[in-house]
């Protein structure tokens, strides 16, 4: 598979519903209550991402990059 019509597989939003459906393997009405089950167990559940950990400095170290950022913008604005 190229590298385009990889790309050009998760163009989705320039499918009609029922070129979609037909990608999806499904219909316009959905899944039937068995291949609800069956893709379940074969995918498991929908889910997000899990949340990435972070350390306890990441929100200091934020809020201070943050300042200091400001404050080289600030400096940077007047003339020398």
């Amino acid at each position: 598979m190229t590298k385009e019509s990889k790309h050009a597989e998760h163009r989705f939003w320039t499918c009609s519903p029922q070129q979609t459906c037909v990608q999806l393997g499904c219909t316009m009405d959905g899944l039937t209550a068995t291949e609800a089950s069956e893709r379940l167990d074969r995918y498991g559940p929908n889910s997000d991402a899990p949340a990435k950990a972070i350390g306890p400095c990441a929100p200091r170290f934020g809020a201070c990059s943050s300042r200091f950022r400001s404050f080289c913008l600030s400096l940077a604005s007047f003339p020398l």
